[in-house]
């Protein structure tokens, strides 16, 4: 939602401190799948991190609707994904709270326990965009360093940066731009998987073995709309 106009006052210069970087990759994950964590690697190899911290949320406060799996199945897909990582934990503060949640407010939560890390928040090229009108923003960006995934198209991407510099003082865009993650863009989408399962396709490949069993033994995603006749075994 919107956050007001004053919010977006002029953002000191951003020097990091001589800290511990410590990644922050939030989402739906709905599902986890094989993108989300080569990106949460780039991140960590990005920054030299060894440690990360993934943030699922119940739902997000810039979203309409609710993810299509419920909290308990996203988190335990994130389990199975994230299983034998090192250095990579699972923090539930949003799925707990059970309604949208600030980024701003998660990040102060996950600060009060990591003084001595400095925090790393990753985000994607769609939340760029709406970077201005998050909740807070310019208090994120005082305080976090953001690391900025990059689109599949290189249009959209310039598009992205253009209207960056619209809402953003020109250091600041300068200073995000510089944190873009030299990764190529992985072209693997939640929504795909889930309209892949829906429709009975096969999704290896695209997930971790053992959440492609999850979504399978729990039906996840499973059409309930299949036209009469439609083979649904």
């Amino acid at each position: 939602m919107p956050m007001p106009s004053e919010s977006n006052a002029p953002v000191p210069d951003f020097s990091p401190a001589e800290k511990e970087p410590l990644i922050i990759f939030g989402g739906s994950f709905d599902p986890v799948h094989v993108g989300h964590i080569a990106m949460l690697r780039a991140a960590m190899e990005a920054v030299r991190a060894t440690r990360a911290i993934i943030l699922p949320v119940y739902q997000s406060p810039h979203k309409i609707g609710q993810p299509s799996a419920d909290a308990r199945h996203r988190l335990a897909m994130l389990q199975l994904a994230l299983n034998g990582l090192p250095g990579v934990s699972i923090s539930e503060i949003e799925l707990n709270a059970a309604k949208p949640v600030y980024t701003y407010d998660s990040l102060q939560l996950i600060h009060a326990h990591h003084l001595d890390d400095q925090l790393v928040l990753v985000i994607g090229m769609d939340q760029l965009r709406a970077l201005h009108q998050w909740y807070r923003a310019a208090d994120i960006l005082k305080h976090v360093r953001l690391l900025i995934l990059p689109r599949e198209s290189a249009t959209e991407e310039q598009t992205v940066w253009q209207e960056v510099t619209r809402h953003w003082p020109a250091e600041i865009a300068r200073r995000l731009q510089a944190d873009r993650i030299p990764v190529p863009a992985i072209a693997i989408s939640a929504t795909d998987i889930r309209r892949r399962a829906a429709c009975r396709q096969s999704i290896s490949g695209l997930v971790h073995p053992d959440v492609e069993q999850y979504i399978l033994a729990h039906g996840l995603y499973a059409s309930r709309t299949l036209p009469p006749g439609k083979d649904r075994s």
